[in-house]
């Protein structure tokens, strides 16, 4: 019975939740990778659709794996992940997400820093579109929706914007070519991200927003966050100040890179504060909207 009881406290303890969430959504996708890749190499495929088919099974893993680690976790209706909200805040996230990255490249194209080449031939699209939403959508889960989500509701929504927003740019350490700059503008796309999750009440939104922001890069530029693995739409080129234009790294690692989504969070979060949606310590966060 005591160690019973105290496996049921390691459960409702956040940071419990938070080790059984991560690792529940990482599992199960590792799982699914190592059952397909021997199928699909069988079949003779092509690389690229092979791994499209692998990335969206994977998607629908990393769903459920959410789903129900936290149906039976914390004995709930998994809100967030609502698919009836999908259609709609999909929209709305990829719609935001090409708009900001396309305001970065704006900004960059004015100055004349930038210029696009010709169309890449041949370019695998669907593995391009399907590979960037399940690497968005895993991020958004273990960030946003373990991570970030249940902070939130332990320490309150300031705190938890703070931590998560740290450690999302601290898992970019590793990328290509990483500079401060670009952890920087990973520090506050995750602060951004956070606050959308805090408006909306699920994942959606930030997701695609994700999604888009990437897709954006890769399509203009063919890279995103010092990930060389993609080919992009248009062969841009970037030249210029380095504060205008970046490194290795990508546009992320520049002033607008930086400065786009900061100020969208400065924006969203003052909103959200002045309408009430942000949550104090030990205060629980109200339903999400109909």
């Amino acid at each position: 019975m005591r160690r019973s009881s105290r496996f049921a406290r390691v459960l409702r303890w956040p940071p419990g939740r938070i080790l059984i969430g991560l690792a529940a959504c990482v599992l199960l996708p590792f799982a699914v990778k190592a059952v397909l890749v021997p199928l699909l190499s069988a079949t003779g495929l092509p690389e690229e659709t092979a791994r499209a088919i692998r990335h969206g099974v994977s998607i629908v893993a990393i769903y459920l794996s959410y789903v129900l680690c936290f149906r039976l976790l914390e004995r709930r209706i998994v809100t967030e992940m609502s698919l009836r909200h999908l259609p709609r805040e999909a929209g709305i996230g990829l719609a935001a997400g090409f708009a900001a990255i396309g305001g970065v490249f704006l900004v960059v194209s004015l100055a004349g820093s930038y210029s696009i080449g010709p169309a890449h031939p041949g370019l695998p699209v669907l593995f391009t579109i399907v590979s960037i939403t399940m690497l968005a959508f895993l991020e958004e889960l273990l960030f946003r929706g373990v991570l970030y989500r249940i902070l939130e509701e332990w320490l309150g929504t300031v705190t938890a914007l703070l931590l998560s927003a740290l450690v999302f740019g601290l898992m970019h350490i590793t990328n290509v070519a990483v500079t401060p700059l670009g952890i920087a503008s990973a520090v506050f796309g995750g602060a951004l991200m956070g606050i959308l999750f805090t408006w909306t009440r699920r994942l959606w939104v930030p997701t695609f927003f994700h999604t888009a922001w990437n897709l954006g890069q890769v399509t203009l530029l063919g890279k995103v966050s010092g990930e060389e693995g993609f080919a992009g739409l248009f062969h841009g080129r970037l030249e210029g100040p380095r504060l205008l234009v970046g490194t290795a790294f990508g546009v992320e690692d520049s002033l607008p890179g930086v400065m786009v989504p900061l100020a969208l969070f400065l924006v969203l979060f003052v909103l959200a504060r002045r309408s009430g949606r942000l949550v104090s310590r030990g205060r629980k966060p109200g339903p999400p909207p109909a």
